[in-house]
């Protein structure tokens, strides 16, 4: 029979297991990076920016399925350069043409701009990311497997 300090050591060593196999558990998350070695992390996004030659508003949503982004839709005011056009699963939504795209990425190359007003929304806040990356630096956004440890240290700083 085991005694009570025997007991307490042993709930703590299951313990102890339990939590080390929690915290190096990998998930994959959303990050984006620049050159001052910055993240965000998280589960999906819209990209925003004025468009160049349009100077109309142009709003993406990406996703992330499994270790990959996705451009599910794309929001945009005018046809014009570099604009989509596909009949299929086009609509119009408060002054929008709004496209399903559903094209997989590896990763997103961003070239911050203020002009542009390059901005990620996360969960319907907007992080205007030109106010404090330098214009005409380029972020990286992938898809990582971070630690449950590590989400959770990057949450608190």
């Amino acid at each position: 029979m085991m005694s009570n300090l025997s007991k307490q050591r042993f709930r703590s060593a299951i313990f102890i297991v339990l939590l080390c196999f929690i915290l190096s558990i990998r998930v994959p998350v959303i990050v984006i990076q620049w050159e001052d070695g910055k993240e965000l992390l998280f589960d999906s996004f819209q990209l925003k920016w004025i468009h160049s030659v349009e100077k109309e508003e142009w709003i993406e949503l990406y996703e992330r399925e499994g270790d990959e982004l996705v451009l599910k839709k794309t929001y945009f005011k005018t046809f014009g350069a570099g604009t989509p056009y596909d009949e299929k699963g086009t609509t119009v939504k408060d002054g929008y043409v709004v496209m399903d795209i559903d094209h997989t990425y590896d990763e997103l190359l961003l070239t911050i701009s203020e002009n542009v007003k390059t901005t990620i929304v996360l969960m319907e806040k907007e992080i205007p990311l030109y106010k404090f990356i330098e214009s005409y630096e380029t972020a990286t956004v992938s898809v990582h497997r971070l630690s449950v440890f590590t989400i959770m240290w990057e949450g608190l700083n």
